[in-house]
């Protein structure tokens, strides 16, 4: 939900993953996921029983709303030819204030409910944080698309690895899409094409990661956004026999890494 065009993050992680700064590309694309979820969030409004959570979550979206608005007036501001110096200090000083009312009051809401922190913050943790949540025998792989590779870090209790399948995105996307589709019937999902489909995208999201599978339970899995969501436990090692990779290992999916 919310949002998927990110081009600047998106060119950041695959420039980040050609360099292979694997540690940084996840935080970055940990922050991007975290932060659609965040603006998607900011359409809603929850009212929690608890009164000092309740008064929280009301005086961190009245500033938000602030800041907003400052934001807006400097931009137009900025926009303005003639530019008015003492009025653009001040809005900037305003914003500065607002965004450390922001994070202190982000900072409350967590302390009173950590589940409400999607709400108010945008965070994304590191790798070592990941495999400090992890549970015994389960691992987290999280794919990251780009224009001619999907890259798959998988992380687990044992460190962490960065896999490669050589596939451009739109031809994944498409193949994607028309494996959903042939799912929308049980004859279609039994025919020769949905087996092929099946084979073709197990060589681009599972083989690459077949190594990392021994000895695990649980598998999390964080798929990529901005393009079709590929039912990774309904795929099989090839087209025409073969395990699901459900069979295999207990396939959960996620939304974020935290």
């Amino acid at each position: 939900f919310g949002p998927k065009e990110t081009p600047a993050y998106d060119e950041l992680v695959e420039a980040l993953l050609q360099q292979g700064r694997t540690d940084d590309a996840f935080w970055y694309a940990g922050r991007r996921r975290a932060a659609i979820v965040f603006h998607a969030l900011g359409e809603f409004h929850p009212r929690p029983l608890r009164d000092s959570l309740r008064a929280a979550l009301e005086s961190y979206h009245r500033d938000r709303a602030l800041v907003v608005g400052a934001e807006r007036q400097l931009e137009t501001t900025l926009a303005l030819s003639s530019e008015d110096v003492q009025a653009l200090t001040d809005i900037r000083a305003a914003l500065r204030n607002g965004r450390v009312r922001l994070a202190d009051e982000g900072a409350a809401v967590v302390a009173r409910n950590p589940a409400y922190a999607p709400f108010v913050t945008i965070a994304s943790p590191s790798i070592a944080e990941v495999q400090k949540m992890l549970p015994q025998g389960s691992a987290l792989v999280h794919y990251l698309p780009t224009r001619r590779a999907m890259y798959a870090l998988v992380i687990s209790g044992r460190g962490a690895t960065l896999e490669m399948a050589a596939a451009e995105k739109e031809a994944t996307s498409a193949l994607a899409a028309e494996f959903l589709d042939s799912l929308r019937t049980s004859e279609a999902s039994e025919s020769r094409r949905a087996r092929e489909l099946s084979g073709m995208l197990s060589a681009v999201f599972v083989r690459p990661i077949e190594g990392s599978l021994a000895g695990l339970s649980r598998l999390y899995v964080i798929l990529p956004d901005n393009m079709p969501l590929v039912p990774l436990h309904a795929l099989r090692r090839n087209s025409m026999q073969g395990t699901y990779l459900a069979e295999r290992v207990l396939v959960e999916y996620l939304p974020t890494a935290d």
